[in-house]
């Protein structure tokens, strides 16, 4: 697990590496993208097979369905000691069709539980997470030194063949108080752990208030105090999208926002994404990217899109120097490159503008932003992926595959193809 676990590390520092040019410019040029299905595999969300009286338990068919439509390879849910057989049964199902699970500890749980849970759910286990959010307010006052004992405890499962392959997520936190309250176990797991909500915000937000609260960097900063150089796992991200909750935005500003959301995280170094949650149920708080009835809102949609597109499962292999330019005189153009196996290249662009103010309440009027774009003489087709409100996309071709072309780019994701004739 050491070895593995450094790999990841040694991955994740290429990657920020490669995406260092990223950073808010008027010109930009890269020569190595990223192979496209590391982004896929970067993706997960939350269900919660377990809960009575919503569609997750009520209707499997349809929650296998749709994640299976959504593209997406991981999910998170609770490590649940039930004797309701179908929850196990229902996970392995999952596994069985290609999605794995990563399981929730609990610190009232026992060893012996953490070490037979992978034989109930063998054909999804994946990985095991510390306790959720386990700081909240009206927990106990004790939590930190419980939550101390149980990262140990979970550290105990590396000296046990059995089950020390599975990597483990640290503990989610929900306040800076809890950070430094917690302290440094950055031995006691695999990987940091964040819940980062953007408040309604744009993904590419700066932060608000005096000390950019909300912001990646910030978060970022947080994981220092109690995981000094690991790398970074989101179990929980995501948009609250009716007017009845606080910081909410409509349903087609999450859509604008959701892949912008993957892309975000995958271009500064966070191994996986577990996007909050797949679908609507009572009291829930309007996070799902499906309405309660399993209709798909934009979001659902919008990140489908992006997951099919880039989809190239396979071995791993090395992509070949991408050279292009991006061109903008704002500055507020975001970029990433993807490379399949083919030698097929995706350029995503997206502004880095809000399109609902939380200040305000109210919309905001994005102007398009025309950005010109080059790409290499050896490429023969080019085609502009352009996201649509309802979160489908709406595909044209350049007319000439090497020239300089304007790409208008507004709030929406804008993924440009090219296919060489390599």
């Amino acid at each position: 697990m050491v070895d593995r676990c450094a790999r990841v590390a040694v991955l994740v520092a290429a990657l920020v590496l490669a995406c260092s040019w990223l950073r808010p410019s008027r010109s930009a040029s890269v020569s190595l993208p990223a192979a496209a299905d590391s982004l896929v595999d970067s993706v997960g969300v939350n269900i919660h097979l377990h809960y009575d009286k919503t569609p997750y338990r009520d209707r499997f068919a349809l929650i296998k369905r749709r994640l299976l439509e959504l593209g997406v390879r991981h999910v998170r849910d609770g490590l649940v000691d039930t004797t309701w057989r179908r929850y196990y049964e229902r996970h392995n199902e999952l596994g069985e069709a290609g999605i794995k699970g990563t399981f929730i500890t609990a610190p009232e749980q026992s060893v012996e539980l953490w070490t037979d849970y992978p034989t109930r759910v063998k054909r999804s286990f994946e990985a095991y997470e510390a306790p959720n959010e386990y700081d909240i307010k009206g927990r106990r006052p004790d939590w930190a030194p419980v939550l101390r004992d149980t990262l140990r405890r979970l550290h105990g499962l590396k000296a046990d063949r059995r089950v020390a392959r599975f990597p483990i997520y640290g503990a989610s936190l929900t306040s800076e108080k809890a950070y430094a309250q917690l302290g440094d176990f950055s031995d006691y797991y695999d990987f940091a752990n964040l819940h980062n909500y953007y408040g309604g915000r744009h993904p590419s937000t700066r932060g608000w208030g005096p000390k950019r609260y909300g912001s990646l960097s910030w978060h970022f900063n947080l994981t220092t105090q109690y995981a000094r150089g690991r790398p970074i796992v989101t179990t929980e991200t995501g948009y609250k999208d009716h007017p009845s909750e606080e910081n909410w935005v409509p349903q087609d500003v999450a859509g604008r926002y959701m892949p912008i959301v993957v892309l975000e995280q995958f271009r500064a170094g966070i191994v996986r994404t577990y996007l909050y949650e797949l679908i609507d149920f009572p009291k829930s708080g309007h996070f799902g990217l499906l309405n309660q009835n399993g209709s798909p809102k934009p979001a659902f949609n919008a990140v489908k899109s992006l997951l099919n597109l880039l989809a190239d499962p396979g071995p791993p292999f090395t992509p070949s120097d991408l050279a292009y330019t991006v061109r903008n005189d704002s500055g507020d153009v975001r970029h990433v490159a993807f490379q399949k196996r083919n030698g097929t290249s995706f350029v995503a662009l997206w502004l880095a503008k809000q399109s609902y103010s939380q200040e305000d309440g109210k919309r905001v009027n994005v102007a398009t932003e025309h950005v010109v774009m080059t790409v290499p003489r050896d490429v023969e087709r080019v085609r502009t992926h352009e996201w649509q409100i309802d979160g489908s996309v709406s595909t044209s071709p350049w007319s000439r595959a090497w020239a300089m072309e304007p790409v208008p780019v507004a709030d929406r994701l804008v993924v440009v193809e090219m296919a060489s004739n390599r």
